[in-house]
């Protein structure tokens, strides 16, 4: 298992060369993990409201199949489709700045794995999503 992620990272040392390759990946994965945590939260407050994704969509005026495409596609849902379907939970999707972002930290040059994946994991010049009642 070890092996295999050391050939992860080695590849994905390769593909990320560039500064601007970097940034692009990490951006991209930001959004990923930003809609992911999205869907989870509203997930989690359906099964906590005890009403079915069915009746939630006849509340919402939309088709069930609908409602459980974007709960569990990969699709990238807008904002504009995840807001109502928040308030009828009760809950509301407010944008909060996780860290200023720093002078100069748009031209990173380290390419060793650990540099890499700290600057793909990390929320750093990131804003959050919050999802909350």
């Amino acid at each position: 298992m070890a092996r295999i992620r050391s050939v992860f990272w080695d590849d994905l040392e390769k593909d990320l060369q560039s500064d601007e390759e970097r940034e692009a990946f990490a951006r991209e994965s930001a959004q990923i993990q930003t809609v992911d945590r999205i869907i989870n939260a509203l997930n989690d407050a359906i099964e906590e409201s005890g009403i079915s994704k069915a009746e939630l969509a006849r509340r919402l005026h939309t088709d069930p199949a609908s409602l459980r495409r974007l709960l569990t596609s990969s699709q990238n849902p807008t904002i504009r489709t995840l807001v109502p379907v928040a308030a009828e939970l009760g809950l509301e999707i407010t944008v909060v700045r996780v860290k200023k972002r720093a002078a100069g930290t748009g031209g990173r040059r380290s390419s060793d794995r650990s540099r890499i994946a700290a600057e793909v994991l990390s929320t750093e010049c990131q804003d959050s999503v919050v999802v909350s009642p």
